[in-house]
């Protein structure tokens, strides 16, 4: 039977004790995201790969930073996490989380005009809320 190494996804350290009452951040200009959108609680998880797959993919970091990139991006596409929370979990830009977008084929916005009416809806309920 062939061995098998865990995988780590997640590294960051837990960061429950940062405030989550700051102002909005700058990523670049015209985009804001919420603080609470990028500073994030962080759970490392982990499961088994044959060592097979390991090689193939180059190292178990490759194969976290993969598999973490993939889980991202299939919560995206299913509309359960925001794109902010995904360049935050990635510690990438918004820029760079939208030519990721693209080579994983996830839509990067709305796609029926109730969408965009919907968006709308829910930012200015998030901009807005006591």
């Amino acid at each position: 039977m062939p061995s098998r190494r865990s995988t780590a996804l997640a590294t960051e350290p837990d960061c429950r004790e940062r405030d989550t009452v700051a102002p909005p951040i700058l990523l670049c200009s015209g985009c804001r995201l919420l603080r609470s959108e990028v500073e994030m609680t962080s759970r490392s998880l982990t499961f088994d790969l044959p060592e097979e797959i390991i090689a193939l993919i180059g190292s178990p970091d490759d194969a976290a930073a993969r598999a973490r990139t993939a889980l991202l991006m299939e919560l995206l596409r299913e509309g359960s996490i925001s794109q902010g929370q995904a360049a935050g979990a990635l510690g990438v830009t918004i820029r760079d989380l939208l030519d990721l977008m693209k080579e994983h084929d996830v839509p990067s916005g709305p796609e029926s005009p109730e969408d965009v009416r919907q968006d709308v809806e829910d930012a200015r309920r998030a901009l807005y809320q006591p």
